[in-house]
């Protein structure tokens, strides 16, 4: 599309091309959330310390036996490195991956499993509908939320805060990014000089989940 100049510039949020074809267009691309070649600038929500604030939060909250459960992603993807803040935080703490790509019946039996084999008392959920998927599996499981376990997701959209206000979640500052995004590819549009990195805080929204 960027080659036919159809458009001045893109702002991308998924990884479907490989490394030389992003390099090869020469029109902008703005990513968002994703390493997609060294050439385009990343505009992203500090996922390495927002995975380390999760576990952080839990460990101060009583928690002692912590897991994470995260979908299955490519290494440097946002999932990856909210991973790596976990481990940074809790080196013993095991990571449960369960892939994006199944059945929704599958993804419940899969975390059923976890939750049933594992018992923990915390559980940072890389995203925040897998965490409202994971408090209605441990409800299931007659585990009570927060008194027998604890979750905390990731992202903390409008919707979330608005709709389900009990779960504890780590905030992008997706308004911020959007402005952000748009603001870099003007610029790279008219020529201007660029950073590669654009890394902005996260921070909790507290809720009934912890």
């Amino acid at each position: 599309m960027l080659e036919a100049n159809q458009v001045d510039g893109i702002i991308s949020s998924s990884h479907n091309l490989g490394i030389d074809d992003y390099e090869r267009v020469s029109a902008p691309i703005i990513a968002f959330d994703r390493n997609l070649a060294p050439n385009v600038p990343v505009v992203a929500s500090d996922n390495f310390e927002g995975g380390k604030l999760a576990a952080r939060t839990l460990q101060k909250n009583g928690c002692e036996n912590i897991i994470m459960i995260t979908g299955q992603d490519n290494t440097d993807s946002p999932t990856e490195l909210r991973a790596l803040g976990f481990s940074f935080q809790i080196p013993h703490g095991e990571i449960f991956k369960v892939p994006n790509n199944l059945s929704a019946i599958r993804r419940e039996m899969e975390i059923k499993s976890i939750l049933a084999s594992n018992r923990p008392d915390g559980i940072f959920v890389s995203d925040d509908l897998t965490a409202i998927l994971t408090m209605k599996i441990a409800k299931q499981l007659d585990m009570n939320i927060p008194d027998d376990l604890k979750i905390i997701g990731y992202d903390g959209t409008s919707f979330i805060e608005s709709y389900f206000p009990q779960l504890t979640t780590i905030r992008q500052p997706i308004d911020e990014i959007a402005s952000l995004l748009v603001d870099i590819l003007l610029k790279r549009i008219k020529g201007e000089k660029t950073n590669k990195d654009y890394i902005l805080p996260i921070s909790l929204i507290p809720g009934g989940s912890i």
